[in-house]
């Protein structure tokens, strides 16, 4: 049982990856997209199984808020999936913001902080 940080990259505006989350393997995929938000964008992300059927997505990434918590009849994740803003202003991600000040976390199911 563990806080573990979910890898991302400001560099790209559209990647995916394999992470394991409580045991289980999935693929998230992260995207930056200009157009929501008022046109200043936002990251958004998608959860997949290790086939890639999608689960959930796309979900925005908006921080100190689980990101599945009202998707729970469709996402079985036994933890919590999460962003954080390091830099104490409690903005959601900009596009080059995802991986510097703010992170993504997982919570794993039987953790407390």
């Amino acid at each position: 049982m563990a806080l573990l940080e979910v890898p991302t990259d400001n560099s790209l505006p559209i990647y995916e990856q394999n992470v394991q989350l409580d045991g289980t393997q999935y693929i998230i995929a992260l995207y930056f997209n200009p157009r929501i938000n008022n046109g200043q964008g936002k990251w958004c992300l998608t959860l997949a199984d290790q086939n890639r059927n999608m689960l959930v997505g796309p979900v925005p990434i908006v921080v100190n808020w689980p990101l599945f918590d009202r998707f729970v009849d469709l996402v079985d994740l036994p933890g919590t999936l999460f962003a954080f803003d390091t830099s104490g202003n409690n903005a959601d991600p900009g596009q080059f913001d995802l991986g510097a000040n703010v992170r993504l976390y997982y919570l794993e199911a039987g953790t407390v902080l």
